[in-house]
Parts: structure tokens; sequence; C-alpha cells
């Protein structure tokens, strides 16, 4: 479970980053749109069993 304190202090660095200057906000990088996470995700995902897929099939030819 979370502590009360930790939340605080995130609610808190929310709180100073929404009423920050203008000339400030664009110091902090704003997220990735959700779009660009899950593609990010996706593509990891493709490469890892693409990799796995040419694993079994090196170990398969290997065998035989």
């Amino acid at each position: 479970m979370v502590g009360y304190d930790i939340i605080a202090e995130i609610l808190s660095l929310i709180i100073c980053l929404v009423t920050m200057p203008e000339e400030f906000q664009r110091i902090v990088p704003a997220p990735p749109p959700a779009a660009d996470m899950f593609a990010t995700y996706q593509l990891a995902y493709d490469f890892s069993q693409e990799v796995e897929h040419r694993q079994e099939f090196e170990d398969y030819c290997q065998w035989y």
C-alpha cells in the first residue's frame, strides 16, 4: 500500500506542474500519446515473437 506521504507529494508535484508559468512548462517533457506507447509495445512484442520463431526454426534445423 502506498503511504499517504507519497500520494501527497505526487499530488503537490502535479499541482505545481499545472500552475507552472508557460515558459517553464516547455522545459518539462509532455508524456507520449497513448498510441505511441502502444505502437512501441507492439513493435517490441512482434520483434520478440520473430526472434523466438527464428530460434525455434534454427533449433529444428540443427536437430534435423
